[in-house]
């Protein structure tokens, strides 16, 4: 994990389940430059570093968190992910 924000976010959901996956843009672990997603009981937060925010997708209901809000106000971040799990 390469950013930040991928630290942070593989930490808030190593809270919630030690399953958590992880996908990198390349099956090389060696060469990946980053994280796309997590994936965590049916639950998927992809990265979307260009836009500045974070997906979180659960079925049919999807959500979005900027990436500021992850930065200054993790806990916030933590209950929309944790929200969607219930």
């Amino acid at each position: 994990m390469k950013s930040p924000e991928e630290l942070k976010l593989w930490k808030m959901l190593r809270r919630i389940s030690s399953s958590t996956s992880v996908q990198l843009n390349n099956k090389s672990i060696d060469r990946a430059e980053k994280v796309t997603q997590f994936e965590l009981y049916g639950l998927v937060v992809r990265i979307v570093a260009e836009e500045g925010k974070v997906e979180v997708v659960k079925g049919d209901t999807q959500t979005e968190i900027s990436m500021q809000l992850l930065k200054k106000q993790p806990s916030k971040a933590f209950h929309v992910i944790s929200e969607l799990l219930v």
